[in-house]
């Protein structure tokens, strides 16, 4: 692995904790139930109990470059991209994402592996020995783990997805040597806001004063402009400051550095379907280039980088002859893009809809949205805090949907899809969307299958 210059290894100012057997005992199920249950609330905006637990894990010293990525819609795959070019660059990488689709270690990768049973383990147990008795959320407690094990691993740069929102979030304890906001829509109003503005505000949380900035918005809320303005810091913001050219098989990135233009050409087609990716490989290619300012990136490695990026559940199929496709897809600016995607791209025979989401989400104004692509309706129960039976999801589907459509119930994810796929044409198409959750539990039938 390439190599730079390392802040000593931090060492813990928690002086050994023992832990009781108990905790000494415990496999990963039972830490993930654990972690589950340790604060009573499922989300808590304050950042003083992380930032106590995490400044104990590193002595208040980040030994590694982070790079932190914001936004309602693309950050996960711009984080996939940007870790991906590092680490085709010779870096060592750590990229924490979150929620994941089957398995809880799929939010801890160094190198492009996820972390091991083992590791994680030795990591619950080094993050429970420096909380001590601050309560931390399950968020937090994933937070407090990737720096851990990031440490442990001596990477040179990490890349953090932002779980929610910006100012409060967990990972905005650290102060990002890069940060990146992506697209800006209307999520989780109940704590960030109902309007573009407020949310903007939030997800501006993570600008730092000398930081190295990049949005990939074009519609730019004017509250993320101005908190920059604030802190005196040069934002790069697509369409202003960084363009770029989409031929048929390959594209290229122009960036306006003050007086001087820097371009990169002949960059692969990014393998993510979807149109917002374009805008969210145009911003990872962006950062890669200001980038050079601390890290050593060449041109192949950000060509490279981009076209080996795989992120699972974004517009992917898994199955041809029926298709099955899968999509997070879980707002409405989600929901659109994947309308767009469904139009444009049209199978020989009906478009089957496999539906679950969380309670919390504009379900009504996501069904309108898409209604008019699916010949056939399967909505499902999500059986989890924030989840939702399919009688309540179909009394909030079923307005937006025409009075003939085909209507089916299914008690959870899985009987669901199995139902469709027993009497499915082969030239049908099933998309399974709504949230992570749903996506999910198809992902885990075709791993079981060997398939995936």
């Amino acid at each position: 692995m390439r190599t730079k210059q390392h802040l000593p290894r931090p060492e813990s100012s928690v002086i050994n904790l023992q832990l009781g057997a108990e905790h000494k005992s415990r496999d990963l199920d039972n830490w993930i139930n654990y972690i589950q249950r340790l604060h009573y609330r499922t989300m808590d905006l304050t950042l003083d109990r992380v930032r106590t637990v995490i400044d104990r894990i590193t002595g208040q010293r980040i030994p590694f470059r982070v790079i932190s990525v914001a936004g309602t819609n693309g950050k996960g795959s711009v984080a996939h991209m940007l870790e991906t070019i590092f680490r085709h660059a010779g870096y060592s990488t750590g990229l924490y994402t979150s929620p994941h689709l089957v398995d809880f270690n799929e939010r801890f990768v160094v190198n492009g592996k996820q972390i091991s049973n083992a590791d994680a383990l030795k990591a619950f147990q080094r993050v429970e020995a420096c909380r001590g008795e601050v309560p931390l959320t399950f968020f937090e407690y994933g937070t407090a783990i990737a720096v851990d094990y990031f440490i442990q691993r001596n990477v040179d740069v990490a890349v953090f997805e932002v779980g929610l929102g910006g100012r409060k979030d967990a990972v905005n304890i650290m102060d990002a040597d890069i940060a990146c906001i992506t697209s800006i829509g209307t999520d989780h109003e109940k704590w960030l806001g109902s309007t573009r503005e407020q949310i903007g505000y939030e997800k501006a949380g993570i600008l730092r004063t000398d930081q190295l900035a990049v949005c990939t918005d074009s519609d730019l809320p004017q509250s993320v402009r101005k908190t920059a303005e604030e802190l005196s810091l040069k934002l790069h913001v697509i369409g202003e400051d960084f363009t770029s050219e989409f031929e048929l098989d390959q594209w290229s990135v122009c960036l306006q550095l003050q007086d001087v233009q820097v371009e990169l050409s002949d960059i692969p087609k990014p393998p993510i379907s979807g149109r917002c990716q374009k805008d969210n490989a145009t911003g990872a290619a962006a950062i890669a280039l200001l980038a050079r300012q601390m890290f050593d990136l060449p041109d192949d490695a950000i060509r490279s980088g981009i076209e080996a990026t795989r992120i699972h559940g974004r517009l992917e199929v898994v199955q041809e002859s029926p298709q099955v496709l899968l999509d997070v897809a879980h707002n409405i600016e989600s929901i659109r893009e994947m309308a767009d995607y469904l139009i444009k791209h049209p199978v020989g025979g009906k478009n089957i809809a496999l539906m679950s989401v969380l309670s919390e989400k504009p379900i009504e104004l996501m069904s309108e949205a898409i209604a008019h692509v699916f010949d056939e309706w399967h909505l499902c129960g999500i059986h989890d805090a924030r989840g939702i039976t399919a009688r309540q999801l179909h009394r909030r589907v079923q307005p937006a949907l025409s009075e003939n459509c085909a209507i089916e119930l299914h008690f959870d994810v899985r009987s669901g899809f199995e139902s469709i796929l027993s009497r499915v044409s082969a030239s049908d198409r099933i998309v399974v969307f709504g949230s992570f959750l749903t996506v999910g539990e198809v992902m885990q039938r075709y791993r079981e299958l060997g398939k995936l």
